[in-house]
C-alpha cells in the first residue's frame, strides 16, 4: 500500500461513489512490501486533506497495529481507530 497506490486508490473510490469524503477508510492486509511509515502516512494525508474522517486496519495482527500506532505517535500522524 505506498503512498500513490493509497491515496489515487481512494480519490479515485470516492469519485466513483459521487462523495466528497468518507467517514472512515480501511488499509486491508498488511503490505509487507512498503514501509510502515509511507502506508501511515498516506492515510494521514487523507484525513487530513478531508477525504476521509477516521482510519483502520483490516486483517493486520495485533504487532502490526501497535507498530503503525508507534510510528503515528512518534511522527504526530493521525493514528487508526478500527480494525
Amino acid at each position: 500500500m505506498n503512498r500513490k497506490h493509497v491515496i489515487e486508490g481512494a480519490s479515485n473510490s470516492i469519485k466513483r461513489l459521487q462523495l466528497d469524503y468518507v467517514d472512515i477508510i480501511f488499509a486491508h492486509r498488511y503490505d509487507h512490501k512498503t514501509p510502515i511509515e509511507e502506508t501511515c502516512r498516506a492515510f494521514d494525508w487523507l484525513v487530513r486533506n478531508g477525504k476521509a474522517f477516521y482510519w483502520g486496519t483490516s486483517e493486520w495482527r495485533a504487532e502490526q497495529i501497535f507498530e503503525a500506532y508507534g510510528v503515528c505517535d512518534r511522527l504526530g500522524l493521525v493514528k487508526p481507530v478500527v480494525e
